[in-house]
């Protein structure tokens, strides 16, 4: 079964049909939100979900945003330490996996890598931070290490990181999106951000199994190229 519709549950069609997994792919789309009813509509459908189906693995969707300096304290990343809490009491199998930053093919505003999309083709002003990590993977690179897990049982009842094992600077990422469209962007460089630690030994030991992810040479581009046509 799969909860939601967006980027990450479009990925995981092929549960839909599956009775002993439940995707909860349902959460709230805006890392920036502060909306406390988007929240709680959340905490009740997982919590209805959940009571239905306490015989099945629940796999829900955190967030990495938590080891990040500028965003671990804020309303949304908050909600979803919450929601972790939540799932580890809600029933006796349980998946937790904390994402870094998919890259897809919806076009969700609120991430910060179509921001800066938008901001360079459109000619709109924004600020880069020259200090801040970010973190990017293809949501179809996640897709293919999350499944791994799920179907693994000895990681039943973990709380899992799947994320780039390289980390980079928001300048780095700017430049490649300006030379990816043939355009400068309008921003000024800012002395922000902090150094992004992300723990991300599973995935590299996955990596092995996986043939078809490969994190090396220019990820950057690649998801351009494969996502964003010019």
């Amino acid at each position: 079964m799969v909860i939601g519709n967006g980027l990450i549950a479009s990925q995981f069609y092929d549960f839909h049909l599956n009775s002993k997994v439940i995707i909860f792919a349902s959460g709230v789309s805006n890392s920036a939100s502060n909306d406390s009813n988007s929240f709680n509509r959340e905490k009740q459908l997982f919590k209805e979900i959940a009571g239905k189906n306490d015989d099945k693995k629940l796999v829900y969707f955190s967030t990495c945003s938590i080891y990040d300096p500028s965003t671990q304290h804020n309303a949304y990343v908050q909600h979803k330490l919450e929601m972790e809490e939540l799932v580890r009491t809600a029933g006796p199998d349980f998946l937790i996996l904390r994402i870094s930053n998919p890259i897809g093919k919806y076009n969700n505003p609120h991430t910060f890598f179509n921001y800066f999309v938008d901001c360079i083709k459109t000619g709109r002003a924004f600020e880069a931070w020259a200090n801040a990590d970010r973190n990017i993977i293809d949501v179809d690179d996640f897709y293919q290490l999350a499944k791994l897990l799920i179907d693994d049982n000895d990681f039943n009842r973990s709380t899992v990181n799947i994320a780039n094992p390289y980390n980079y600077k928001v300048p780095v990422i700017v430049t490649a999106i300006e030379e990816h469209f043939g355009r400068k962007g309008n921003y000024s460089v800012v002395n922000k951000g902090a150094e992004l630690k992300i723990d991300t030994r599973v995935v590299e030991q996955l990596i092995n199994s996986c043939d078809s992810v490969n994190f090396t040479g220019n990820y950057i581009r690649k998801l351009l190229r494969k996502y964003f046509s010019v």
